[in-house]
């Protein structure tokens, strides 16, 4: 029986994965989507390759987790390659396997190896790494695989273990460290620049309501000004018209005077 060794996906933006909320790093994972078909369990460790110019295919990330339940409606989630070239190019000190592998036997490279540890529970023990490139031989040769025991302080390290219950499974998966310390960095730029800003518009409330206190004084010591302005106005008219009265009676006192002296010489 013939088995779907390929898919073609393709590649999408980041918010499309971020139904897997924070699980997520665009860091240092790849979203790819196409409906009808995808990775799905027992995939993880799988290259994901894209053909260049040439012709040639170039790997760009590794099978890393999508939802337990749906392998054909939801995105998948890839490990990037180029972030984990420098350690690739380390490990291996930048060696090529050189055996010219077979097109109809090739292509397993990067899947997953496991026994079974209790009854429905397997664990991962290896990744697939090489064996003969002839079709024929597959089966009568034996097959290397990398030992995934020796990497785990790496894979704890760099990667993480995570449980993910975007949905009613709960499914155990490795991806790249969502929480990496540039993830952090700018998480923190962002509270400090969040508190700067919330300190900035309490200084500015404080400017705005200082400003108001001293606009209010301000007028309310011009209407007492120019209410006492004012006071100090009718008083004098007052007195002025106080002045004037005194004046007039002086007048009239001055008047009889003379009418009575005037009698007295008539007399």
């Amino acid at each position: 029986m013939d088995y779907l060794q390929y898919t073609v996906m393709k590649v999408q933006a980041s918010n499309m994965c971020k139904v897997y909320g924070p699980h997520f790093s665009p860091y240092t994972m790849l979203c790819a989507f196409k409906r009808g078909t995808g990775t799905c369990a027992g995939d993880s460790g799988g290259p994901v390759a894209t053909r260049v110019k040439n012709g040639r295919f170039v790997q760009l990330g590794i099978v890393s987790y999508g939802a337990g339940h749906d392998c054909t409606s939801l995105p998948k989630v890839f490990t990037r390659v180029d972030v984990l070239t420098p350690w690739i190019r380390q490990q291996t000190k930048n060696e090529r396997l050189h055996t010219e592998l077979s097109s109809d036997a090739a292509g397993d490279s990067g899947g997953a190896l496991f026994i079974e540890v209790d009854k429905g529970r397997y664990v991962q023990v290896g990744i697939t790494s090489f064996g003969s490139g002839n079709k024929t031989y597959c089966k009568n040769h034996a097959t290397v695989f990398t030992h995934v025991g020796a990497f785990m302080p790496w894979i704890k390290r760099n990667i993480g273990k995570h449980k993910l219950y975007h949905d009613l499974t709960e499914q155990e998966f490795t991806g790249a460290e969502e929480f990496s310390k540039k993830k952090k960095k700018k998480k923190k730029k962002k509270k400090k620049k969040k508190k700067r800003e919330e300190e900035e518009e309490r200084r500015r409330r404080r400017r705005r309501t200082k400003k108001k206190k001293k606009k209010k004084k301000k007028k309310e010591e011009e209407e007492e000004e120019e209410e006492e302005e004012e006071e100090e106005e009718e008083e004098e008219e007052e007195e002025e018209e106080r002045r004037r009265r005194r004046r007039r009676r002086r007048r009239r006192r001055r008047r009889r005077r003379r009418r009575r002296r005037r009698r007295r010489r008539r007399r």
